[in-house]
């Protein structure tokens, strides 16, 4: 059959373009030509340069199919971002005394103070591994928790791994979406209430969320006066070979030291 017949023989025939939205990915255009073996090639050169994905299937007639992850009819900034909110943690490992116990938080500031110094070895607790031996003093005070967690320090157990909770928002558009700067605040710390109003968490998660004590900075049991809030960590930006950017941007709940961390947004 000759190109003439098939309409082929100035351009490639274009046939009705797809257009397919996705919750989780967006936008997605396909765009499918039929032609001679040299249209489609001059086509499918053009297409790949600006970034489209091509498949080329031979044949009688050629055909190109172009795709790209974006509404082609209003490219790249006329996208509204696909939003992705998770709420889970972290595992990091904690001394005994400041693992959120508790119990531990329950302590006399003489009974934490003197089990403060055990465990940074300041007391001699050679040959005082079992509740029958004398864990002085007096019994570390006549406290019951106090003596079990001597007794952990002196088998060894100092430290303890605990969840630090961390949030997570995605935001993925077509690769030239002009997205806000996401650099804005990092390093700083946010209380629940404080970053709830900076950023549009669903709620069903913000429900969910660690909210930091009522005395906030306070003095922990190590003598460090810390925070207690969501830390804002540097956003992790790529823009995919599959024509979409994509920005990473997480949040981690744990206890900072304020002289390291100043900036608190209550």
């Amino acid at each position: 059959m000759s190109n003439v017949l098939l309409g082929l023989d100035s351009a490639a025939v274009e046939l009705p373009p797809r257009y397919i939205f996705d919750t989780s990915r967006g936008w997605t255009t396909i765009r499918t030509f039929k032609g001679t073996p040299a249209q489609v090639a001059a086509l499918e050169a053009n297409y790949a340069a600006s970034g489209w994905n091509t498949d080329v299937t031979g044949g009688a007639v050629w055909t190109l199919t172009a795709t790209t992850a974006d509404d082609d009819r209003s490219p790249g900034i006329g996208e509204e971002p696909i939003d992705l909110w998770e709420l889970s943690a972290n595992v990091v490992e904690k001394d005994i005394l400041s693992s959120n116990c508790a119990v531990v938080k329950a302590f006399t500031t003489a009974i934490t103070t003197y089990l403060r110094d055990v465990l940074d070895g300041k007391v001699d607790i050679s040959g005082k591994t079992c509740v029958s031996e004398a864990t002085t003093p007096a019994a570390i005070y006549g406290n019951a928790n106090a003596i079990q967690v001597f007794l952990c320090i002196a088998h060894g157990l100092k430290s303890e791994r605990v969840s630090a909770p961390t949030l997570r928002h995605t935001r993925t558009a077509a690769r030239d979406y002009e997205f806000a700067s996401a650099t804005t605040g990092v390093n700083e710390l946010y209380s629940k209430t404080a970053l709830g109003l900076a950023e549009t968490i669903p709620l069903g998660i913000f429900n969910n969320m660690t909210a930091p004590p009522a005395v906030n900075p306070f003095t922990r049991t190590d003598g460090v006066i810390v925070f207690a809030g969501w830390k804002k960590q540097f956003p992790h930006i790529q823009a995919s070979a599959s024509g979409k950017s994509q920005i990473v941007t997480e949040w981690e709940y744990n206890e900072w030291a304020t002289i390291i961390n100043p900036t608190y947004h209550a």
